[in-house]
């Protein structure tokens, strides 16, 4: 093999081993569980964020709120592993 293939060689080894080492270093996001951080949200937090609408002016009616309130607390018993 000539000298300027095995510098070429050793180049890419260089390289790619580099770039390796930075791809494998990036933090990703929390891709592995990410139901989980919605599982952990207690009830008093969740009816929070439906105390905190209230006090604002908004077009929803109380059937509307309920409705939400219900569909959201459903997904979050469902997202919770079984007992």
């Amino acid at each position: 093999m000539s000298r300027n293939a095995l510098k070429l060689s050793v180049a890419v080894a260089v390289v790619s081993l580099s770039t390796l080492v930075v791809v494998s270093t990036i933090a990703r996001p929390g891709i592995g569980n990410p139901v989980a951080e919605q599982v952990n949200m207690t009830r008093p937090d969740f009816d929070r964020v439906f105390s905190d609408a209230e006090s604002v002016n908004s077009a929803f009616t109380d059937a509307d709120r309920e409705t939400l309130r219900h569909i959201g607390l459903k997904r979050i018993n469902e997202a919770r592993p079984s007992r």
